[in-house]
């Protein structure tokens, strides 16, 4: 990255350089020293009917396998979902990275990449109101998950999304460009556990020092 001097006027080149060699050895520093996987907290817990009605998230901590942090502050309950297909994608440097399949059919022919699509459901807190949620979104209890299959056949991960977005800063009619404002989002879906070629995958409900399907939607050599 760039070193500067004196009386300088640094590029976005090279100030974005700089930023993101110190971002990289922030999230370095979270994955060596940790670890990936759940931290603390995170313990989950399914509401029975006939058919799954709330799941119970609580508050809790966690990193993805390249340093993005996962946190919970306070117990979660969620009642509604999304069904969505994603794209489970091995890299070839054997990394794994996860997009909605919508996002990776646009660029699947600039990538070497393998594809294993998860038929999976977003999930959303009870405090979501369905008009604001994707269209298709409804109460979970409508999808017809068996409870009884609920806790032994499903799983709830979690991933780190990226969303960028142009930031404009307008005052007194002069508009001037302030570049992009990159965002950082974590989604929980919850799935079939059979869908996944990580074996074995870690019982819902347990603590584990180490969580493979916990990841980050960033893609190299975009």
């Amino acid at each position: 990255f760039a070193v500067y001097v004196s009386s300088q006027y640094p590029t976005s080149k090279q100030l974005n350089e700089t930023t993101d060699f110190l971002w990289q050895e922030e999230k370095a520093a979270r994955y060596l020293l940790k670890g990936n996987g759940i931290l603390q907290g995170f313990a989950l817990s399914f509401t029975d009917g006939v058919s799954l009605k709330q799941i119970s998230i609580t508050a809790g901590s966690a990193c993805t396998v390249d340093g993005y942090i996962i946190q919970q502050t306070g117990n979660q309950v969620f009642d509604k979902g999304h069904a969505i297909d994603l794209s489970l994608i091995t890299l070839p440097d054997n990394t794994q990275q996860l997009m909605e399949k919508a996002d990776y059919d646009k660029v699947k022919d600039k990538l070497s990449a393998t594809e294993k699509v998860l038929n999976a459901i977003e999930i959303f807190n009870v405090a979501s109101n369905l008009p604001d949620l994707p269209d298709g979104s409804n109460t979970l209890d409508s999808m017809a998950i068996p409870a009884a299959k609920a806790i032994s056949d499903y799983t709830v991960f979690a991933g780190v999304f990226v969303k960028d977005d142009s930031y404009d800063n307008c005052q007194q009619g002069d508009c001037n460009d302030r570049g992009t404002e990159r965002s950082y989002m974590t989604r929980l879906f919850l799935v079939l556990a059979a869908q996944f070629s990580v074996a074995p995958v870690p019982p819902s409900n347990t603590l584990s020092p180490q969580m493979p399907l916990c990841m980050a939607t960033r893609v190299k050599g975009l």
